[in-house]
């Protein structure tokens, strides 16, 4: 298959003609683009929550990281704090570092 660059303006005089026409056809491709087009969106919209998500629990980590030295912390807490700390390394890994 060549390689062929596509532009949103085009792909909306695509479904343009494509709703004009009466061929059956041409009625399947436009409405499998309508859905290809909303899942994206869905998807895009699904990755800005995990984006949002990740970003809040990275900075709690990263907050509860700072204070794990602190005199008053038992040695329980310093092992939470390191054990959320080792999660947030984990997670980083796995989705990336976004910062």
């Amino acid at each position: 298959m060549p390689s062929i660059n596509t532009y949103p303006e085009m792909n909306e005089v695509i479904k343009d003609l494509l709703s004009r026409s009466e061929q059956q056809f041409d009625q399947y491709v436009l409405q499998r683009i309508v859905e290809l087009e909303q899942q994206v969106e869905e998807q895009q919209q699904e990755i800005e929550r995990y984006k949002a998500g990740y970003e809040y629990i990275d900075k709690a980590i990263y907050t509860q990281h700072c204070t794990m030295n602190h005199m008053e912390n038992t040695d329980f807490e310093r092992g939470q704090i390191n054990g959320l700390t080792t999660a947030g390394n984990i997670v980083t890994k796995t989705l990336g570092n976004t910062r």
